[in-house]
């Protein structure tokens, strides 16, 4: 038999814990869970932003480099334009 523990109201304290006390510790489990997993969603989405911003950085140095070069074809292409219409006038 459990002993009876009276308060200083003078209700009965049991030992046994109430329906309510076990459905908090569940609420309070289940809160813990869920925080601790969307923190760690949290975290997944910080690592992905980063490696996304590695990679945007490396595909702009990429177009930059295509952007020079398409620069100096382009200069190379009118001074073969203009040596042949210099050629086309002489003859």
């Amino acid at each position: 038999m459990l002993p009876v523990i009276r308060n200083l109201n003078g209700c009965l304290i049991g030992l046994r814990a109430k329906q309510s006390d076990v459905d908090s510790g569940i609420a309070l489990v289940l809160a813990a869970a869920v925080t601790g997993a969307f923190g760690l969603l949290t975290v997944v989405i910080q690592r992905f932003k980063a490696e996304n911003r590695k990679d945007h950085d490396t595909v702009m140095a990429m177009l930059r480099l295509m952007r020079r070069a398409q620069d100096r074809t382009e200069d190379k292409v009118d001074k073969v334009s203009e040596r042949l219409t210099d050629h086309i006038a002489k003859h």
